[in-house]
């Protein structure tokens, strides 16, 4: 049972995973289409770096599973918090001072992709509500 449980939060995390892989994508065609490519290339590289560290919280986050392993279940969620954020600062810091990428199509990348992430997670759990009846 906590084995299947680690497994439906692993998928979850893979599906949003994809999901912020098209909207990073859609988000950087947009942006191709409207401006220049160091925008698109901006807004894509700030829609990844919240997909990535998303996914790497989820992963610890779903390491383990269950009552009797509740004490790993809280240590890795911590873990993959804390990775998450440091990973965020280091990225960001990477395409400010060396990719020498505009700050403001970088942000909107991200917080597109994040809060993109929000609906969709209210989609799948209804959807798994449906099926559950």
């Amino acid at each position: 049972m906590n084995q299947l449980l680690a497994a439906s939060g692993r998928n979850l995390v893979n599906k949003i995973l994809l999901f912020q892989t098209c909207i990073a994508l859609l988000s950087a065609g947009a942006s191709a289409l409207f401006w220049q490519p160091e925008i698109a290339l901006a807004v894509f590289f700030g829609a990844m770096v919240s997909a990535m560290t998303n996914f790497i919280f989820g992963t610890l986050a779903f390491r383990y599973a269950g009552a009797s392993k509740n004490k790993l279940v809280v240590k890795s969620f911590n873990q993959g918090l804390k990775l998450k954020l440091i990973l965020t600062m280091v990225l960001f810091i990477v395409a400010f001072q060396w990719l020498a990428l505009p700050a403001m199509p970088l942000l909107v990348g991200f917080i597109i992709t994040l809060v993109a992430q929000w609906p969709y997670m209210i989609f799948l759990s209804q959807g798994e509500q449906h099926r559950d009846q």
